[in-house]
């Protein structure tokens, strides 16, 4: 089920960008309530006929991008509640090393937003199993200092030439 009330994306001090909803054939009324919604927020519904899983919902919002020209491709959860210069802080790296392909802020856990789920992360190349930094500890600033990572989970903006 939609929830519009989480604080959202629209609440950024960002204001270039294009938010891309994708219903993954939901078996409730949430398409009927995205479409009210669209009357009081600008965004773009793409439905799916069938529900592909959370990977293939996500590619198809990014396959929209890709065909309309876009730059970044940011992929957030319904449920994200973000800060208001989020998107900037997001877009600083790709101005501060031209190869940057992707970045990822901290998550908190949403029911304790004082403890980190992720704050930054890595994949060991030989099991392919990844660990998240600063994994479920309270929050003191440990994540906030910028840092190389390996693996980004959930919420984390691409650099399109990097996709294309």
């Amino acid at each position: 089920m939609v929830d519009l009330k989480t604080p959202s994306i629209e609440g950024s001090d960002e204001k270039d960008y294009q938010i891309i909803v994708v219903d993954n054939a939901s078996p409730d009324d949430s398409v009927a309530v995205l479409e009210a919604a669209q009357k009081d927020h600008n965004f773009i519904l793409i439905k799916s006929d069938v529900n592909g899983g959370f990977s293939a919902g996500n590619n198809l919002g990014i396959q929209y991008a890709l065909e309309h020209d876009t730059d970044y491709v940011l992929l957030l959860n319904n449920d994200t509640i973000v800060t208001a210069n989020f998107l900037d802080e997001l877009l600083k790296p790709f101005a501060k090393y031209p190869d940057c392909g992707a970045t990822i802020g901290k998550i908190l856990y949403n029911k304790d937003r004082s403890k980190i789920w992720y704050g930054g992360g890595a994949v060991d190349p030989q099991t392919a199993r990844t660990q998240h930094f600063f994994y479920d500890e309270i929050d003191h600033g440990q994540a906030d200092k910028e840092q190389s990572v390996s693996f980004a989970t959930c919420q984390n903006y691409k650099r399109c030439r990097v996709i294309r």
